[in-house]
C-alpha cells in the first residue's frame, strides 16, 4: 500500500521537475502542503480549522510575493 503511492509519486515528481526550471519547481514545493491538506479534507474527511486557512494564506502570500516583479534601483551617474 505504501510502495505504490511512494514510487509513483516520486517518479511523477522527478519526471515533472526535470522538465522545468528551479524557480518553477520551488513554487510547486510550496504548494505540496496545501494540496496535502485539501486532499486529506476531500478524501479522508479531515476537519479544517482557522489555523489551516491561515497557513494556506501564508503559502499563497509567499508565492505571490516571490513572483512579483521587483523594482531595480535607479542608478545615478
Amino acid at each position: 500500500m505504501a510502495l505504490f503511492p511512494t514510487v509513483l509519486g516520486f517518479w511523477l515528481w522527478y519526471s515533472g521537475a526535470s522538465r522545468m526550471s528551479g524557480g518553477e519547481a520551488s513554487v510547486f514545493m510550496a504548494v505540496l502542503p496545501v494540496s496535502a491538506l485539501l486532499l486529506s479534507y476531500v478524501f479522508l474527511g479531515e476537519k479544517l480549522s482557522v489555523i489551516h486557512f491561515m497557513g494556506i494564506a501564508l503559502v499563497i502570500f509567499g508565492i505571490v510575493n516571490t513572483t512579483l516583479p521587483t523594482r531595480q534601483p535607479a542608478y545615478k551617474d
